[in-house]
């Protein structure tokens, strides 16, 4: 989701993978891909930066342009990911964290 200029954004769980690996190493590789993950022929790989927020305005733009996007499914998977955590014995935030990704030009 757009935050500014060229930075876009997602949110995670604090607890996840992606999380972990960002907060130990913030350098990021963009490639444009469809929802699936497939990369399109000739599509340019770009290195960036990656920040872990929290909150403030930041926060707050990501959350809303995700939610403004995706509408009902925003509900429908957090209530997924709850379910899913209660059965692994887990407590597992749901988008508790922007990540803001900086290309670097």
């Amino acid at each position: 989701m757009p935050v500014d200029g060229d930075r876009f954004g997602f949110w995670t769980s604090s607890t996840s993978g992606k999380a972990k690996r960002l907060k130990n190493n913030p350098a990021v590789e963009i490639t444009p891909c469809n929802q699936r993950g497939a990369v399109s022929a000739g599509a340019v790989t770009t290195a960036g930066t990656a920040e872990l927020v929290t909150s403030g305005p930041e926060f707050d733009a990501v959350q809303a342009a995700v939610k403004a996007k995706y509408g009902f499914q925003v509900p429908m998977s957090k209530f997924f990911n709850t379910i899913g955590a209660k059965f692994k014995g887990r407590d597992q935030p749901y988008g508790d964290t922007v990540v803001v990704i900086t290309p670097q030009r």
